[in-house]
């Protein structure tokens, strides 16, 4: 959430907002690929379609104008079960890869019939071996039960996700294996990303003392579970002096590609 309070520059939000995922999502394609190699996705809901507007606005902040391309949008209009009638057969191409952003998660059920439609419509004309895809998503798929793995690497799945731990790393596995030590069971992500939350915080504040966020933005640092990259944000509205910062937000976002059947950091 970005309204949980405003004109507050002692609050540091430390998870990425919805808005910042967006935006890393756009960089990542960006980098990657053409405007009008990109769709933007999603179904008819007021919630889901006001998202759009976070991609494209990063669009044109990359592009250094507000009336460059913008992505090509689909708003999904069939309201069935099934979602049968979804046809995106138009946006895809031999020549280059089509690139879908999908800034949707409420419905593991939509998701399920989205990628089976995308993925039917690959292998339409099965003599070219079909068009190369890439579908970005959000962090909530990476707990769906029943959206067929095959799907998700197939169609080259990519999501945001505020955490990444790399299970290669001699950090990560000594975590693991001291807190398994202590706790009787293995820690998930949120274990440590409060490892690593107490650790930044608490160096910070031996470094700065307690108006360490006014240097928190020079402190940038890897730890195990994610990056910090915190920045103080300006307020919409200037009411007096006293309040220059609005609030602090953790930026760092990490790209996952499914791989191998698994979420790993994307390249």
């Amino acid at each position: 959430s970005a309204d949980i309070t405003q004109n507050n520059p002692y609050y540091i939000q430390m998870s990425p907002s919805l808005e910042s995922h967006c935006k890393a999502i756009t960089k990542h394609v960006k980098e990657r690929y053409s405007t009008d190699q990109v769709v933007l996705l999603c179904r008819n809901k007021p919630a889901e379609v006001s998202r759009l507007k976070y991609f494209q606005n990063e669009n044109h902040e990359i592009d250094g104008s507000a009336i460059s391309d913008e992505f090509r949008e689909f708003i999904v209009s069939d309201n069935s079960s099934e979602y049968n009638s979804i046809d995106v057969s138009s946006y895809l191409s031999n020549e280059k890869p089509t690139v879908f952003i999908v800034p949707s998660w409420s419905s593991e059920s939509f998701i399920n019939s989205l990628l089976r439609v995308i993925r039917l419509a690959k292998y339409a004309n099965i003599e070219t071996g079909g068009p190369e895809i890439i579908v970005y998503g959000m962090p909530k798929w990476r707990e769906y039960t029943r959206v067929s793995f095959d799907n998700y690497e197939d169609l080259n799945v990519h999501i945001s996700n505020e955490t990444y731990l790399d299970p290669t790393s001699p950090d990560v596995q000594g975590f693991r294996q001291r807190y398994f030590n202590l706790y009787g069971t293995p820690p998930n992500e949120n274990a440590a990303l409060g490892y690593d939350m107490m650790l930044y915080l608490g160096k910070m504040l031996k470094k700065h003392g307690s108006q360490f966020q006014t240097k928190i933005d020079m402190e940038k640092e890897q730890y195990l579970s994610t990056r910090f990259e915190v920045e103080p944000l300006a307020p919409s509205i200037f009411i007096s002096e006293d309040y220059s910062v609005d609030r602090y937000e953790n930026k760092y976002v990490n790209i996952l590609k499914f791989k191998d059947f698994y979420f790993q950091l994307a390249q």
